[in-house]
């Protein structure tokens, strides 16, 4: 599971974890469901995700003990501009 091996955490550019949720059946995440999915501790996804928020990529939302996380428009088209301009994704 993530974040049960010490050391430090590897590099996820924050157009991957965009795209995790983009990429997504569920149209919001929880915070351990993103950090399985890049292998992260769920810290290290909460810290990243609440820095992406604040730059209005992503929302959350708290249900119970759970904190959710969804794409905002921008983030969507951040996403979109991405795929366009990275020749590997297509």
């Amino acid at each position: 599971m993530a974040g049960d091996k010490p050391g430090p955490e590897q590099e996820v550019s924050d157009e991957e974890l965009l795209r995790v949720l983009a990429l997504a059946y569920k149209p919001a995440l929880g915070t351990t469901e993103i950090a399985d999915r890049v292998d992260l501790s769920r810290q290290a996804i909460d810290r990243r995700m609440k820095q992406l928020e604040e730059i209005r990529l992503v929302e959350s939302g708290k249900f119970g003990s759970t904190r959710a996380w969804w794409l905002t428009d921008d983030g969507r088209r951040q996403v979109s501009d991405s795929e366009l301009n990275d020749p590997s994704s297509q």
